[in-house]
């Protein structure tokens, strides 16, 4: 009986500094981490590195890389105000569906409005790479041409569609989906 009473109280002992171990762990771990945060970049720091990545690669002129830079500036104000008027949109059409009943038409007002905003955002992409693509010689228009298309994070997609050709589009896989969900509710 003694020692049975032992063995239990040494497995609860043993539980006991196993869980403390733990939780010291973890306090640890939690103060460390609010010390020392992941090192994020300032938004300064990052135009400084992009834009000396794109006068090394495009081979910039210094009055070439200031126009590069300004109308980038005025590029991703105008993106960022897109962005947020995006966010309350989608913040809009979460609450809408949370509501009891959703009103399917004030989600489609939402929606139409969300996809003005990213077709609003797609239109000044282009028009932004077209002013910056005039601001480089014949030479750099190739480079930048081949960097932009490097870095965009739908390529890979084009090149899917490029390789399907005809026979993606009798499979009916470049039929817009859309339409379907909204009509069959």
């Amino acid at each position: 009986m003694v020692k049975s009473k032992k063995s239990t109280l040494s497995a609860w002992l043993i539980g006991i500094l196993a869980t403390l171990n733990i939780i010291t762990l973890i306090l640890l771990w939690i103060i460390y981490f609010q010390k020392n945060p992941t090192p994020q970049i300032k938004p300064v720091q990052r135009e400084k590195r992009v834009m000396g990545m794109l006068q090394r690669e495009l081979g910039l002129s210094p009055e070439q890389s200031r126009h590069f830079h300004n109308k980038r500036m005025i590029y991703f104000e105008h993106i960022q105000n897109l962005d947020r008027n995006l966010l309350e949109l989608k913040q809009k059409i979460l609450e809408e569906s949370f509501s009891t009943p959703p009103d399917s038409s004030r989600i489609r007002e939402l929606a139409v409005k969300i996809a003005n905003i990213q077709a609003q955002k797609e239109i000044e992409t282009v028009y932004h790479f077209n002013q910056l693509q005039k601001i480089c010689d014949t030479k750099q228009m190739k480079q930048f041409r081949s960097f932009i298309y490097e870095i965009l994070p739908y390529r890979e997609r084009y090149k899917k569609q490029e390789h399907q050709g005809r026979r993606g589009q009798q499979r009916g896989m470049n039929r817009p989906r859309h339409r379907e969900i909204f009509e069959t509710r």
